[in-house]
């Protein structure tokens, strides 16, 4: 069955704006201590990201929402971290700071690198906090995250390493004409 590229193109936006929408809730499960429904939803997050882009892709057009993609992904690790640091499974002094700096960071500079940093602080601490409280719904984004990456790894090691790699030498530059 071959969908319209206008259908494939809302399928795509509705998977990004459940990301959007994901952050918060992760924010405010994890803030007050529901681990397995945040487990839930950080798995739902990387499902929907994993699958907006493959959908945009076949759609051969724009999305609407295709350039709030690397937003959305940076909100879901920015709502773990802040839930965590509300919980107080992270210090909220640190979840504050690495907020503000490498949140407003992206924001300003638009760096993917500095995006992808937050979204490991964010998602490392939720993963470490499932294990270290001993749920056992730490093994559905460990599952989802070892599902996704046997599927999508040619595009870990051609689109988002790269990416990755791209944003660094970027703030490296950026360094470099700031340093006196």
């Amino acid at each position: 069955m071959n969908l319209p590229a206008t259908m494939l193109g809302r399928i795509a936006d509705l998977l990004t704006l459940v990301r959007l929408a994901v952050a918060p809730a992760l924010m405010a499960t994890l803030g007050v201590g529901r681990l397995t429904p945040a487990a839930a939803l950080l798995a739902l997050a990387w499902l929907t990201d994993a699958l907006d882009g493959p959908a945009a892709r076949a759609a051969q057009v724009e999305t609407r929402l295709g350039h709030f993609d690397l937003l959305a992904d940076t909100a879901v690790g920015a709502g773990a971290l802040a839930g965590l640091g509300l919980a107080g499974d992270i210090p909220a002094v640190l979840a504050g700071t690495l907020l503000a700096v490498v949140g407003t960071g992206f924001l300003v500079l638009r760096n993917a690198a500095m995006s992808m940093a937050l979204q490991a602080v964010g998602y490392a601490g939720l993963i470490w906090t499932l294990w270290d409280e001993g749920e056992d719904a730490v093994w559905l984004p460990l599952a989802t995250a070892a599902g996704l990456l046997l599927l999508l790894h040619r595009r870990l090691f051609q689109a988002v390493i790269p990416g990755f790699l791209r944003g660094l030498a970027t703030l490296r530059r950026r360094q470099k004409r700031f340093d006196l």
